[in-house]
């Protein structure tokens, strides 16, 4: 109870705003990256505006209007950060950063689309087992990518094996993707 008004303190829905977060995670960073070009501060800089979101959850807009809100905050603290650190110099005008403020609004609803595909395809990748698995993750999954001969060469095979362990894993990602409800087109 609040001693001061009687009332019970509202409660944050805990699973909803951490949501919220993880999902706004990558536009604050890239949006700050392109401000401050540092991942290290950009990462600091999404740190504070998720703190923000959870400090003032019950206070902030919901909604699209949480990712206008949050695109601006992000912005902000992006600017503020800039400021302190005054030995870098900003890297691009304010007009320039309202473009780029434009350019996340237009891909906004890409996004909710790009998080849909990502979790579809985990899931579908995470179907597959042995050869196709241990290809797929060597051609995919390292920096820099290995090419197929290089992969060939590692696991002892022919480079034409290789490349039809690749077309069986991208046919069953595709079969997998189509049963969970994706349209060929889509995905292709």
């Amino acid at each position: 109870m609040n001693s001061k008004s009687g009332q019970k303190p509202m409660e944050i829905p805990a699973d909803e705003m951490v949501a919220a977060v993880v999902k706004l995670q990558t536009m604050i960073q890239a949006h700050a990256y392109s401000i401050l070009r540092d991942f290290h501060s950009a990462e600091d800089v999404y740190q504070e505006v998720a703190t923000i979101i959870m400090k003032r959850w019950n206070d902030i807009p919901h909604g699209q209007e949480l990712i206008y809100w949050t695109r601006e905050t992000t912005r902000r603290k992006s600017l503020e950060a800039v400021r302190k650190r005054k030995k870098v110099p900003m890297l691009l005008e304010e007009d320039v950063l309202m473009a780029v403020a434009e350019e996340f609004e237009q891909e906004d609803a890409e996004d909710d689309n790009r998080h849909e595909l990502m979790d579809i395809l985990n899931r579908c990748v995470s179907q597959l087992h042995g050869t196709a698995k241990t290809v797929l993750d060597a051609r995919f999954g390292e920096t820099p990518t290995p090419s197929c001969e290089e992969i060939a060469e590692r696991m002892g095979r022919s480079v034409q094996a290789v490349y039809g362990i690749l077309k069986r894993a991208r046919i069953a990602l595709l079969k997998c993707a189509k049963q969970e409800g994706l349209a060929g087109e889509s995905i292709v």
